[in-house]
């Protein structure tokens, strides 16, 4: 394994897709029309990561995807992990939602 091509040139580029992902389907799911009616915002960094790890080839070319696939879903999903966390808790979502205005 090229360990300086990991670091310095896939290893930035599994982080940067993570993190797109992540914000990407936060946005989408904002909007209502995008989420079904069992939809619960607990479950989102369970699916964005998993968004994120399934989408994580189309960001590789194929010989690196097939020398470093290992590393990069492994590193792909705990940095998913981690962002999806961040936008939980910046946006503060849980602690309004699903009734933001206290209507009972």
């Amino acid at each position: 394994m090229d360990e300086n091509r990991w670091l310095n040139v896939l290893l930035p580029i599994a982080q940067s897709h993570a993190q797109a992902v992540v914000y990407h389907e936060f946005v989408t799911l904002l909007n209502p029309k995008f989420r079904g009616p069992n939809w619960k915002w607990e479950n989102f960094e369970a699916f964005a990561v998993r968004q994120a790890e399934v989408t994580a080839y189309q960001s590789f070319s194929d010989k690196d995807w097939k020398e470093f696939e290992k590393e990069i879903v492994d590193n792909v999903k705990r940095t998913a992990c981690i962002w999806a966390k961040m936008v939980m808790q910046d946006s503060g979502l849980l602690e309004w939602w699903p009734n933001p205005l206290g209507v009972k």
